[in-house]
């Protein structure tokens, strides 16, 4: 089960905002007071134990209508075995052949019970802000008919029947579904038909929802707000016995031990007290397993060590330099916040004890200078992949450039929040991502350059830079020689290439081969050469970025698709092979299949953003290394 996406309806000054994870790590971005705080506050009420206000239903504005209900809907996708045993539990209350006998209609398809579990259905765990209460429930299209042979029995049955299948008498009323013609003996059908009722779709709704929530509820992800305390500082000085006895009296030290490979803190020091030195031995161990992370995670710092230092009958805990020692509590707020994470968040996740865990961090960046912004984002970034994290930020340097559409600007319209997307087209709406990806254009030129079509293209590139085979490896020297940047669609290479001419660059473009980049590139009058990509390799089947990459990577995003548009068929994945271009071919599959162009338009964004996100080695075809080898050559 998989947090897809939350819908937030009034609670606070948020109207209706939806959060989707996609990718797994979100940025909230936008001025003070826009409602970033408040969208972090209703997400953290996946935590059972936070508590609803009354202050937590948004106020009505003087245009509206007293506003009396509001509702935050945690949207989760289940898998193939989360499927699966919601089938087996209901299964267990059926009587007849479940298997072999459709039970409804849904798009003039005949579904048996397994398949519409294998339908569109997503689990919803909801919170109701005006009754400070949670349900779960699920969505799946309702008013479908029930298909003929299918009856529930009357509740109030004392009726005994002989099951068709094991031969056994079995009580009525153990079941919730029966379906006449498979579940009784044949002298058994009369009495039957006697004791059952006509079920409906909600009845089966009813059922399904009742086994599902039985699988889900114990997958309930965690939920961390986290907030920098003080008192979650290192203190200067710890009891052995009274951290010996109890971990939990000092979490960061605690988790410096796990981090050292000790699951128990009490086992780790008696075992070491045996010995002469040996706590001495034990804390030197833990102090380097602890800067040895510090050094991973916050490169800046390379002269700080974390210590912990035996001293009669106490630890001693402190901070060194190249110089001299100190107290945790004596260094800058920025460190201070800085480590209390690195110990309290990074460590769990280094050690995976933060796992399937919605992550929440309100202005994480706080009192950090501009490296220890990145290097923070970078960490969460990280940990996103265990986990789906949200934070927000005002800081150009928490903004990740790679991936625009990480972002989510937040603003506040006569008083009430809005939530919008970034992409190559609006990040200039806001200041910080303005700075910090629009700028950023150039920032990389060198004197031989190239202008990628759109930031997918270039983050195609990078990755396949960073994991060339061996047999290319000479590549990475030829290309780290040359700059590169991207456009905001073809369309904008026309405003870049004055600008690089200006400067004295050179400057090879590349771009796409569909229609668009081909009247550009006829219209085009710069200096520097233009190539597509079948012009590169001559070869016409390669129109876009997707088309080098491999169609086993297409799957889960294809599923998605299909999970969001229930009326779709099966993809048939041997046709990206189709010379025409993989994005084209899955245009015609939506558009064919009765998905508006809008839709259609916004489908393929997103798969193309979930393709570049998700992307690994495996998923790269050969013929991208070929690409690089033509790119090289111009130069």
């Amino acid at each position: 089960m998989r947090l897809n996406r939350v819908t937030i309806e009034n609670f606070r000054s948020i109207s209706n905002v939806t959060i989707k994870f996609e990718p797994r790590c979100r940025v909230l971005v936008g001025i003070n007071e826009s409602g970033k705080s408040n969208i972090l506050k209703a997400l953290s009420l996946l935590d059972t134990e936070k508590t609803i206000g009354d202050e937590d239903l948004r106020e009505s504005s003087t245009d509206e209508d007293i506003i009396e209900e509001g509702e935050i809907s945690f949207i989760f996708t289940l898998d193939d075995e989360d499927r699966t045993r919601a089938y087996e539990i209901l299964k267990k209350k059926v009587l007849g052949d479940l298997d072999a006998n459709p039970i409804i209609e849904i798009d003039k398809k005949k579904l048996t019970l397994l398949q519409y579990f294998s339908y569109k259905i997503e689990t919803l765990y909801r919170i109701f802000i005006h009754s400070k209460s949670r349900s779960w429930g699920y969505w799946i299209q309702k008013d479908f008919p029930i298909l003929e042979g299918w009856r529930k029995p009357d509740k109030d049955s004392t009726a005994q029947v002989i099951d068709k299948k094991t031969k056994k008498t079995v009580e009525l009323n153990n079941y919730s579904l029966t379906h006449i013609d498979s579940s009784v003996s044949e002298e058994n059908v009369s009495l039957l038909e006697e004791n059952v009722e006509e079920i409906t779709s909600d009845d089966l709704n009813s059922l399904v929802n009742a086994a599902i929530h039985q699988v889900v509820k114990p997958l309930l992800p965690k939920c961390v707000f986290w907030e920098y305390k003080e008192s979650n500082l290192l203190p200067p000085k710890i009891s052995i016995e009274t951290f010996k006895d109890d971990p939990d009296s000092c979490l960061p030290m605690k988790y410096m031990f796990a981090l050292a490979g000790y699951s128990s803190v009490k086992s780790s020091i008696e075992d070491a007290q045996k010995r002469p030195k040996g706590l001495r031995n034990l804390l030197k161990r833990v102090s380097d397993k602890s800067t040895e992370h510090l050094h991973k995670v916050w490169r800046d710092y390379k002269n700080i060590r974390l210590q912990l230092i035996q001293n009669g009958d106490n630890i001693d805990a402190q901070v060194e330099d190249t110089y001299n020692a100190f107290d945790f509590s004596s260094r800058s707020d920025g460190f201070k916040r800085f480590i209390t994470f690195l110990l309290l968040v990074s460590a769990k996740a280094e050690i995976n004890e933060l796992e399937n865990t919605l992550y929440l961090h309100d202005e994480p960046d706080i009192s950090l200078h501009p490296s220890g912004a990145r290097y923070l984002r970078d960490e969460l970034i990280k940990i996103s992949k265990k986990n789906l994290v949200l934070y927000s930020t005002h800081s150009i340097f928490m903004i990740d450039r790679n991936i625009i559409n990480r972002h989510l600007i937040v603003e506040k319209k006569n008083e009430v929040t809005d939530v919008r997307e970034v992409n190559v087209s609006n990040f200039v709406d806001e200041e910080v991502i303005y700075n910090a990806i629009g700028y950023s254009t150039f920032e990389n030129l060198k004197a031989k350059n190239i202008i990628f079509e759109g930031w997918r293209d270039k983050k195609l590139f990078e990755f396949a830079i960073e994991h060339l085979p061996q047999t290319r490896r000479k590549l990475k020297k030829t290309l780290s020689e040359i700059g590169f940047c991207f456009a905001k669609g073809v369309k904008d290479i026309g405003r870049i290439t004055p600008m690089l001419e200006l400067a004295g660059r050179e400057y090879l473009i590349v771009s796409d081969s569909d229609k668009p980049a081909i009247e550009q590139q006829q219209k085009y009058e710069g200096d520097g050469l233009w190539m597509r990509y079948d012009e590169l390799l001559s070869d016409k089947s390669l129109v876009t970025a997707e088309d080098f990459i491999k169609p086993l990577a297409f799957n889960s995003a294809i599923q998605k698709i299909k999970n969001e548009n229930s009326s779709l068929p099966d993809f048939p994945i041997e046709d990206l092979k189709n010379p025409i271009g993989r994005l084209f071919v899955i245009q015609k599959w939506l558009e064919s299949n009765h998905i508006s162009k809008e839709n259609t338009k916004t489908i393929l964004d997103e798969l193309k953003t979930s393709l570049i996100s998700n992307l690994k080695p495996s998923h790269l075809e050969p013929k991208y290394f070929d690409l690089l080898d033509e790119i090289a050559k111009q130069f």
